[in-house]
């Protein structure tokens, strides 16, 4: 992830997030210091992804979509 972010840079973290299905996706992303969003059709548990500390958890691609565009209640 820090490649792809040097990549980008300079990135704004506050409009970066990383979206991932496990907890080192998760531990990655606060590492970094972007907003983390589990997605739950994945490999990993919803309990993976809260004990981990996710931001956001998307059940849907619908829910993701949401989040990323802002749309989210």
């Amino acid at each position: 992830m820090r490649t792809a972010l040097g990549d980008l840079s300079p990135y704004d973290p506050a409009r970066t997030a990383l979206v991932g299905d496990r907890s080192f996706d998760v531990d990655a992303g606060r590492d970094m210091g972007v907003t983390t969003v589990g997605v739950t059709w994945g490999y990993g548990s919803r309990d993976e992804l809260r004990t981990h500390g996710a931001d956001h958890l998307a059940d849907t691609f619908a829910d993701l979509r949401a989040l990323v565009l802002g749309s989210a209640p």
